[in-house]
């Protein structure tokens, strides 16, 4: 196919990637790619859980401050901002699989070089690959399933994170349990091993369908870096920033660090709860991603967003581990279990179907943006009191729920992939 012209005043445009013609494609071959993707989610959480319970001991062992393991996390995230626009856009040209498949060969790699590296500069060069082809992988797999079935993506996104999430809590509790007989280095090594099984997986079964976008071609030309999105998209995108922001503070390496020095819990304890931590989670995504459609989506995301933020402070000045634990477990039970589905659908829905990859890339790339000042800001708090991280961290994040206020969505159209119903 030569290079073509979408229409009078547009750019010239760049054919879509070779794949089977769409009037071939049949509800066989989504339901396969639907599989494909749960099963391949559930083997890269099984690895992804594991991987981030041992990481912070790791570091721990190796003698590092907070503030070190701030500049670990925090530098991975920096450098890792542009990946998922880059990737987004180039993936708009050549298509998701390719990108998909780079975000489980880099992240094996990642987890299995972990234990090799002896330097701060080092650590953060693996996190950083680790962060780099695990969001790669996220971005890649909503557009995929929004590709599916935008009508049920609301069900899809939140179905294969809640089985992904299963998934993290089965390595966690397993990593957790191992830690102290295998040692980290062999637990990164099985993780590695893991992601590593799910590429082999993904290439061999997953058919790309044709691009729900093929018709009109991607851009050739675009600016990755500017600000080019549509207004309801920049609403949640600015939203979601702060959100990361207030997360990310209390959902880093300070997390199981926060239960073993506040309360004096073993590590196998702190991996129970990391363990129900993941189940509360996934629970909330598999029971309540099917039932979002009968609510108001803007008003329900503020609402659960602000139940996170309170349920991280309550958390933070409770003295005893378990009513503390168990308060904070709310916070994705009736929290991110149910704004984050609805933040994937609302990015879905107002992105270009010419620029998919580019607008959603350019919109989790900019919210992740708060991910990076939330290592610094805990290792900053952490030696003031180990609970400083969370409550910042809650409030920061009840801050930022009526951000999403001036956005007008027709509830009709996020739950039907933002098409009108017949």
């Amino acid at each position: 196919m030569a290079d073509n012209v979408c229409g009078e005043g547009v750019p010239p445009c760049k054919p879509l990637p070779p794949s089977a013609p769409a009037g071939r494609w049949r509800s066989r071959d989504m339901n396969r790619n639907v599989a494909v993707i749960l099963f391949v989610s559930t083997l890269f959480g099984l690895s992804f859980g594991a991987y981030d319970f041992v990481l912070p001991f790791y570091l721990a062992e190796r003698g590092m401050s907070y503030a070190r393991m701030g500049n670990v996390f925090a530098l991975a995230s920096a450098s890792v901002v542009l990946v998922r626009v880059v990737m987004g856009r180039l993936s708009d040209v050549w298509g998701r699989k390719g990108f998909y498949s780079v975000g489980l060969i880099g992240s094996a790699a990642a987890n299995a070089l972990t234990p090799l590296a002896a330097t701060v500069p080092g650590l953060a060069a693996l996190k950083a690959l680790r962060e780099a082809a695990a969001l790669t992988r996220d971005t890649m797999q909503s557009v995929l399933l929004y590709a599916e079935n935008k009508k049920s993506f609301l069900t899809f996104i939140g179905k294969s994170r809640g089985l992904e999430t299963l998934s993290q809590a089965g390595g966690t509790l397993v990593a957790g349990l191992l830690i102290a007989a295998w040692g980290s280095p062999k637990l990164f090594f099985a993780a590695g091993a893991l992601a590593l099984l799910a590429y082999f997986v993904f290439a061999a079964l997953f058919h790309e369908r044709p691009d729900p976008g093929d018709e009109q071609m991607a851009p050739a030309e675009t600016n990755i870096f500017s600000f080019d999105l549509s207004p309801e998209l920049r609403i949640v995108t600015l939203t979601a920033t702060l959100v990361m922001l207030g997360v990310s503070i209390s959902h880093c390496f300070i997390m199981p660090l926060f239960f073993a020095r506040k309360f004096g819990a073993d590590e196998r304890l702190v991996g129970v709860v990391l363990t129900l931590h993941r189940l509360a989670f996934a629970a909330s995504l598999l029971l309540f991603s099917g039932r979002l459609g009968r609510y108001n989506q803007k008003n329900l995301f503020m609402l659960c967003v602000g139940v996170q933020g309170l349920t991280t402070v309550l958390a933070a000045v409770i003295p005893h581990f378990w009513a503390s634990a168990l308060v904070w477990l709310l916070h994705d039970l009736l929290g991110a279990g149910v704004w984050s589905p609805i933040q994937s659908t609302l990015v879905q829905v107002y992105s270009r179907d010419a620029s998919r990859g580019l607008d959603v890339g350019k919109s989790l790339a900019l919210s992740s943006l708060g991910g990076i000042a939330g290592p610094y800001i805990a290792g900053m708090l952490a030696p003031i009191s180990i609970s400083a991280p969370f409550l910042a961290s809650g409030i920061v994040t009840m801050v930022a729920a009526p951000m999403l206020l001036p956005l007008q969505v027709e509830n009709h159209v996020v739950v039907n992939g933002g098409e009108p119903l017949e």
